[in-house]
């Protein structure tokens, strides 16, 4: 309850038409001309893939004109998405699907071993051995998160949304930290990681 989620359309076009015409749908609010930039030239691509992306040919004011049954198409997508997702917020994790979840979504991190500090040997990376882990469990136990409700499916899945989209980043800049964040999440790494991260808790429903 209170916990608002939108989906945005966003769509993009040229005067000239030196770039396709397109809609592309975000949980994302553009707030600047480089954000805009940046993310017209990713959403065109996933566009593409969705049927929403057009070249200035002679077609293309059919493809206009058909845009509204397309958006309705994303819509219902997006209840869908929505249905699924509710149930988690009263799903009451156990500390071994706390650790499964985990483990999914760190896949990767966790298939490159490591040296051990004391045997100095190479051995199975462990999520203990993930810095990110305690900033995920500081968020999801209520100290740091905001306003994770503790416990359940969804407060996990909102504690690892929350360290990729605020807390991730090696950089000494704040600036370039962000930067690498939001690139990460328009189809790199960290999106990647958010959706193992859904796939993994709605295993658990």
């Amino acid at each position: 309850d209170g916990d608002k989620i939108r989906r945005y359309l966003h769509a993009f076009n040229s005067f000239d038409g030196s770039s396709s015409f397109g809609v592309f749908f975000s949980d994302v609010r553009l707030q600047c001309a480089n954000q805009i930039n940046y993310l017209c030239s990713k959403g065109a691509s996933q566009a593409k893939g969705a049927a929403l992306v057009m070249r200035h040919t002679r077609s293309v004011e059919d493809f206009a004109r058909n845009l509204p049954r397309l958006i309705n198409v994303e819509q219902q997508k997006f209840t869908t998405d929505l249905n699924q997702l509710k149930p988690l917020a009263s799903l009451k994790l156990s500390s071994e699907a706390f650790r499964t979840v985990l483990e999914r979504t760190y896949s990767d991190d966790l298939s490159h071993p490591i040296k051990d500090k004391n045997t100095k040997e190479k051995r199975p990376r462990l999520l203990a051995d993930l810095p990110q882990v305690d900033v995920i469990r500081s968020h999801y136990s209520g100290e740091t998160g905001f306003g994770i409700e503790s416990g359940t499916a969804w407060g996990l899945f909102q504690a690892i949304t929350q360290y990729e989209t605020h807390d991730a980043g090696r950089s000494k800049s704040e600036v370039e930290r962000a930067r690498t964040r939001l690139e990460s999440l328009w189809g790199g790494a960290a999106s990647k990681r958010i959706g193992k991260a859904r796939e993994a808790v709605l295993a658990l429903a």
